[in-house]
């Protein structure tokens, strides 16, 4: 193994490194996802991030959601609001899926014999490529899961998690996870206090607003 892997190019070094542990760590995603514990992901950007899997969903009332990972954008955002929108796509499950479609496309390309320069190009293309393919998919099974019947009013009273970056006094909408009826899920969500709160911080859902976005208090004041 130390001979095959010394002999390889730094580049493909790169490719194999990348898509071996991209893949362990897709696998064991994915494996989390199907049994019911991947509905959430974390901020890189500091991602948060939400899941990013999923698109907007109409028809959900003031009392349920019919696809607790839809997630549209709630009214007027100022430039904070712009940024998390940004952030919500960088998330360690796109990542790992970036570098999964990079590792093996680009190992490909080079057993094709193509120039590393070509090879990187292509490696990086494939690589978002796949990104794409994998939060379509996903979210196909997030509605396939979905029945229909998750109450959002549940959510108020129980404490949730910030993935997503949210700023203070109502001045963007970030993302936090709550369990739900047993289901741990994603949802927009603002604050109205004056504290920014940040990725992996604790918080308590006091009301909802516009039938889908929750409102959060820190824990931590």
């Amino acid at each position: 193994m130390n001979e095959w892997w010394n002999g390889l190019e730094p580049i493909l070094q790169f490719f194999w490194g990348s898509a071996l542990i991209a893949s362990l760590l897709f696998l064991i995603q994915f494996i989390l996802f199907l049994v019911g514990m991947g509905h959430h992901d974390t901020d890189v950007g500091g991602f948060d991030g939400h899941d990013g899997f999923s698109g907007s969903h109409e028809g959900i009332s003031d009392s349920s959601i019919s696809d607790a990972h839809g997630h549209d954008a709630h009214g007027s955002h100022d430039d904070s609001g712009g940024y998390s929108s940004i952030l919500q796509y960088l998330t360690i499950r796109n990542l790992i899926s970036f570098f999964v479609g990079l590792g093996w496309s680009g190992i490909a390309c080079k057993g094709s014999g193509l120039a590393d320069a070509w090879s990187v190009i292509l490696a990086l293309a494939f690589g978002f490529g796949f990104v794409v393919i994998n939060m379509a998919i996903l979210g196909l099974l997030s509605k396939l899961q979905d029945d229909g019947t998750v109450n959002i009013q549940n959510a108020v009273g129980q404490e949730a998690t910030v993935t997503i970056r949210i700023d203070g006094e109502m001045k963007g909408t970030g993302k936090v996870e709550v369990k739900i009826q047993g289901r741990l899920m994603d949802f927009d969500a603002m604050t109205k206090g004056e504290t920014t709160l940040h990725p992996y911080e604790k918080c308590k859902i006091t009301g909802i607003i516009g039938g889908k976005t929750l409102i959060v208090t820190s824990l931590n004041t």
